[in-house]
């Protein structure tokens, strides 16, 4: 995890982490039971350094962790992570706040039509606050969408650092699916 950046968590690593109370080598293969603790150690490690993280002044990303995590810390890892986000709403060395109602919507339409034909509408929150922070200084955090993994080279080019938390996974996930869409 590269220092003094600030880091995007996408909703699927708290989400993924959280899974693992209900994992086992029956109900999930070997390959997502690495990925759920590769979410909990990458939540682990943001919260023990104090890492700093982004969101956006209008809500976009609390509102999605709040719909599927628990602000109160409980039962899962990713659940206690939001609750450390939650903790620290307004404490500025941790949580960086960016108004991303200042990024073009036409910037955001063209960048999609002409480089992110297939990107889903509700990740473009996590790209406006990347776009909000200072060039290459955002990671965003990404565990299981394998569309982030697809479109990782031309991230890398508008100057969007992605971090996968298990690039074995991913990269097998978006395999798997550019396989079926064939």
């Amino acid at each position: 995890m590269p220092k003094n950046n600030t880091f995007i968590v996408d909703t699927n690593v708290p989400v993924n982490a959280n899974k693992s109370k209900e994992c086992s080598i029956s109900t999930f293969p070997v390959e997502d039971l690495e990925m759920m603790l590769a979410c909990i150690e990458t939540i682990e490690r943001i919260q023990k350094n104090k890492s700093l993280i982004s969101l956006d002044l209008q809500g976009e990303i609390l509102t999605e962790y709040d719909r599927y995590l628990n602000r109160h810390g409980q039962p899962g890892p990713g659940d206690q992570f939001f609750n450390w986000v939650h903790r620290n709403l307004g404490n500025t060395s941790i949580v960086k706040w960016l108004d991303v109602t200042s990024i073009d919507t036409n910037k955001m339409k063209g960048i999609k039509r002409q480089h992110l034909p297939d990107f889903h509408a509700d990740d473009h929150k996590f790209l406006a606050v990347a776009f909000a922070c200072s060039e290459n200084q955002a990671v965003i955090i990404q565990s299981s969408d394998s569309l982030w993994w697809g479109y990782k080279e031309i991230l890398i080019r508008l100057g969007i650092i992605v971090e996968f938390v298990h690039e074995n996974y991913i990269r097998k996930a978006f395999e798997k699916k550019f396989e079926n869409d064939k």
